[in-house]
């Protein structure tokens, strides 16, 4: 086996491994007992970096949803290992986020115990950042959180692949509270220790450069991290996230969904082949069918042709194939252009002699801007091929891609530039 790098985010003392384990489908599409596997074994392969957020599990469309059920999930865990490694809390790096600006949520109900009884709008000013930290050390089991993200801003910010700023859209947007005073109270549970250090989420460049302006003018730390989607078939960080972060005090970035939801493993495209296989097969028959019923005798009783029970990219085995089975969920990865893009991604894959998860896991990983890519499964054998791909080939535990391949990558981004952007 290769090395687990640990890389340094931005100013802190926090140094997270290369491969984050996440674990948003902890409570819905994973039972406990699979998340405490997963987590037993990365630990043991010398994962220390674990993400979550207060609106865990997701999609929030799953009649099974609870916010902060995951959290719970991960506390479990937590007390019961270090009852037998008074260490391990020492070792980790737990992260966590506090949702950004809603009109509407059920989350705000869920940080006291019992929960309250009426839906909020959810908004970034001090009191729901203080409440939101206590309530997820409480479903945690800690005192101290190592890393508290805001999971999305307050103000509008196109995202989740829209694209375009659009002033009217901003001017109706509900947000209102400002980056000052979400800092103040990021500044106020670094002080009481109830965080260690905080970081932004979904964020853009001049986000980012606000928030580090108002750290300066308030004498007050940085954020660490920066949590947004990077994939080769989503790379907007580029857009100027990485300048601002070459130019700033140097957050780390970490990648969220670099397999595109699973897209990028490849397993889409081979649904839709086998869908589209036994299509044709199906056509044929019902065809040779057809011509056969021509030419029997009226009397004559022909079977019926058997017809595939088959939808393009449905494949059996649940918890497998997200989009399967939350259709309405992050359709912007499932888009044709994106899919085209990954077809022409496994190509280089396959002339480099890797498997396409291999390829997107390491060419984010190889990023100079690159801190921990965070990666979710749903089954333990995802779960060892992400860590496998994301280990190191020297002693540092550098990930080097072989010659030519980012060159080819960048090609396929010409031509495919961010095609999970939406209008």
């Amino acid at each position: 086996m290769g090395v687990m790098a640990k890389v340094k985010l931005g100013v802190s003392d926090l140094h997270v491994s290369r491969y984050g384990l996440g674990t948003m489908t902890w409570g819905i599409q994973n039972t406990e007992a699979e998340a405490f596997e997963q987590l037993d074994y990365a630990v043991g392969r010398g994962v220390n970096f674990i993400d979550t957020a207060e609106v865990y599990p997701i999609p929030s469309s799953d009649p099974r949803w609870t916010p902060g059920a995951t959290e719970r999930i991960i506390g479990r865990w937590l007390a019961s290992r270090s009852a037998a490694d008074p260490t391990l809390r020492g070792r980790l790096v737990i992260a966590t986020k506090v949702c950004g600006y809603l009109p509407r949520s059920s989350t705000p109900r869920h940080r006291t115990d019992p929960p309250g009884a009426e839906d909020t709008a959810a908004h970034l000013d001090a009191a729901s950042v203080a409440a939101a930290a206590a309530a997820s050390c409480r479903r945690l089991g800690v005192e101290t959180i190592d890393l508290l993200q805001i999971h999305w801003p307050e103000r509008y910010v196109p995202n989740f692949g829209a694209t375009g700023f659009q002033p009217d859209r901003a001017a109706a947007h509900g947000g209102t509270v400002e980056i000052k005073e979400t800092l103040g109270a990021l500044a106020a549970l670094r002080a009481a220790g109830t965080i260690r250090w905080y970081g932004v989420s979904n964020e853009s460049a001049v986000g980012v450069c606000l928030w580090e302006a108002a750290a300066e003018q308030m004498g007050v730390a940085p954020p660490v991290s920066i949590q947004n989607s990077y994939s080769l078939v989503h790379r907007e960080v580029e857009n100027g996230v990485d300048e601002a972060i070459a130019r700033g005090t140097g957050a780390g970035l970490l990648a969220w969904s670099p397999l595109a939801g699973g897209v990028l493993t490849g397993k889409y495209l081979d649904a839709a082949q086998r869908a589209a296989e036994e299509e044709g097969a199906a056509s044929a028959a019902a065809a040779a069918a057809a011509a056969a019923a021509v030419a029997a005798p009226p009397s004559s009783t022909l079977p019926s042709p058997s017809s595939s029970s088959s939808v393009p990219g449905v494949v059996p085995g649940k918890g497998a194939y997200r989009f399967v089975e939350y259709p309405r969920f992050q359709t912007r990865f499932m888009g044709s252009r994106c899919l085209e893009a990954t077809a022409r991604y496994r190509a280089i894959a396959e002339g480099a002699g890797m498997s396409l998860t291999q390829l997107a896991l390491r060419w984010a990983a190889s990023r100079w801007f690159m801190a921990s890519v965070i990666v979710g499964a749903t089954s333990m054998a995802q779960l060892a091929a992400n860590i496998d791909a994301l280990e190191g080939d020297g002693p540092d535990g550098a990930v080097v891609l072989p010659p030519g391949v980012n060159r080819a990558i960048d090609e396929v981004y010409l031509v495919y530039r961010d095609p999970v952007a939406s209008i």
